[in-house]
């Protein structure tokens, strides 16, 4: 059977990517005191929080490609706002990654489930912190380890919280 795209289901994937956008903002001053101890790049830590709403949202739309779809319009606003950060033109590289690394997960695990939050953010953060050093940072040994564990804590950590407001959302009906 194939699946309609319904209007209210687009209007809550572009507020997810808008919360993204917003989130990744609330958290990155809060989170540079942390990764600037340790010497590690703080996005990191905060891309975390901005994947959390993208994998919302895709759970939420239960549409194939999704995710890729919202992180690549969360790209492009980030490029166009100027929300780049060290990766100039790579912004839109960065930030599909992820996107494209939660429907990979959403194929192989079930949609709403706490492992598709926790893998999605943990795998798409950790991805997102390999193409970044690849494209930018060139981190080499022990940093580099670092600061993908650290991405892969945060993103486990983020997928937890994600799939806690999945799960409230879902119980008080509004979804």
């Amino acid at each position: 059977m194939k699946k309609t795209i319904q209007t209210r289901h687009l209007v809550f994937l572009s507020l997810c990517v808008c919360g993204g956008m917003i989130a990744k903002r609330v958290v990155t001053p809060v989170l540079n005191p942390l990764t600037d101890l340790i010497r590690l790049p703080g996005g990191g830590a905060a891309a975390a929080f901005s994947l959390l709403f993208i994998v919302l949202g895709c759970t939420v739309t239960d549409w194939p490609f999704a995710a890729t779809l919202a992180a690549l319009v969360q790209g492009a606003l980030a490029f166009c706002l100027g929300m780049t950060g060290y990766q100039g033109m790579f912004t839109l590289l960065t930030y599909t990654v992820p996107g494209i690394a939660t429907d990979i997960v959403r194929r192989f695990t079930p949609n709403g489930s706490e492992i598709y939050f926790f893998l999605s953010c943990c795998l798409g953060n950790t991805l997102c912190a390999v193409v970044s050093n690849l494209l930018v940072f060139h981190l080499r040994s022990l940093s580099l380890l670092l600061w993908l564990l650290v991405a892969a804590c945060f993103g486990g950590l983020a997928g937890m919280m994600g799939h806690l407001v999945y799960g409230r959302l879902k119980k008080a009906g509004v979804l």
